[in-house]
């Protein structure tokens, strides 16, 4: 029972990190917030299943998800209107799970993702919006999270389905 627990325990800390994630973007998209709470309490179940599971790979993670942490409180504090804070800790948390070669694809994929979000609506607001008076297409700001949470389930897989 422990062996599978073992060879499964990618899979446990990816499914978390699916559900959080889709739970985070609907908070981030509803209210434009990301709670603290739900935050905490996916990253002690990630940490708890990592110690339990997998105890020899905790310090890589904790290092992986320090280092996100680091970079991208930097942006967030060089780019004041750019990533929120709580974006910040999505990311540090998705790192302590995906590791640090997913969590860069993940940045990359959502950071694609959002921009051609963005591009594509600005183009829609542009080309229709702006003649049928449609003044809610206008975004400036869009939360991140459910482009971080697309990163996370196109990471893990979309190799596996298209090897």
């Amino acid at each position: 029972m422990l062996k599978l627990a073992v060879e499964s325990q990618p899979y446990l800390t990816w499914a978390l990190s699916l559900c959080a994630g889709i739970l985070l973007s609907a908070m981030d998209i509803r209210f434009r917030r990301i709670p603290d709470v739900i935050l905490a309490i996916w990253a002690l179940a990630s940490i708890i299943i990592a110690a339990l599971l997998f105890p020899g790979g905790i310090l890589a993670r904790f290092l992986c998800s320090g280092i996100s942490f680091l970079a991208m409180a930097l942006f967030q504090a060089w780019k004041k209107n750019g990533l929120g804070f709580g974006d910040v800790k999505f990311i540090a948390v998705a790192a302590f799970n995906l590791g640090p070669f997913h969590t860069w694809l993940m940045l990359i994929c959502a950071a694609l993702l959002a921009l051609l979000y963005y591009v594509l609506f600005y183009l829609l607001y542009l080309f229709i919006g702006r003649r049928l008076g449609w003044t809610a297409l206008r975004q400036k700001r869009i939360p991140f999270a459910p482009f971080l949470s697309l990163g996370i389930f196109l990471t893990l897989f979309a190799p596996r389905a298209f090897p």
